[in-house]
């Protein structure tokens, strides 16, 4: 999602040597970030902001239904994981999937819909381009997610008797429609090394 491999590794594994094994010196103004500080007025300003923002993030429809999924879905896979897992190995891999995912989704989306505000309120993203770009990115890693998380529940509720994970997958589909509505250029995002 850094905008071209290169940086991307860069970030990944730090500056590449040349091809006399000599590492460029990072820019002047990295050593200077550490000397930067806010006065206790830009500190107030920033703390306003980003209280507001989180406020608007998480009144959002999608986010409201994100994090009550999780919180539906964690208790009952805590309750019933190790039960199903041990009563049927083939129960093992949905379990995983659906626990690893209700975890991650809230994090993601709540990334994209931060990072979207960011934008719209005229902040230096660094990102200029409408579709690829880090919200469109995490809006897209969350969809793949429900997806997947969307068949675990359904194999999950096709292999017991409790109404919940039946529930949970079709709650799924909703929350994939809300943020598809959020994100429509969500599914156009190409992520470097996995949709080329």
């Amino acid at each position: 999602m850094c905008g071209n491999d290169r940086d991307g590794l860069e970030l990944a594994f730090g500056r590449a040597p040349n091809d006399d094994g000599v590492v460029a010196p990072l820019p002047r103004w990295v050593e200077q970030i550490d000397d930067m500080e806010m006065s206790k007025r830009e500190e107030a300003e920033w703390r306003r902001t980003e209280d507001e923002r989180r406020a608007r993030v998480d009144g959002t429809t999608v986010m409201i239904s994100a994090r009550a999924f999780a919180l539906v879905a964690g208790p009952w896979l805590r309750e019933n994981a190790a039960g199903l897992s041990t009563r049927d190995p083939v129960m093992r891999e949905p379990l995983d999937i659906a626990a690893w995912d209700s975890t991650q989704m809230c994090a993601k989306l709540y990334r994209a819909l931060h990072g979207r505000d960011c934008y719209q309120a005229g902040e230096e993203t660094g990102w200029d381009d409408p579709v690829q770009n880090d919200w469109n990115g995490s809006a897209k890693v969350v969809l793949l997610g429900i997806e997947r998380s969307q068949r675990a529940w359904s194999m999950l509720a096709s292999c017991t008797d409790d109404r919940v994970p039946a529930t949970l997958a079709a709650w799924l589909l909703d929350l994939r429609a809300g943020v598809e509505q959020e994100f429509p250029d969500a599914w156009n995002f190409r992520r470097p090394g996995f949709d080329d």
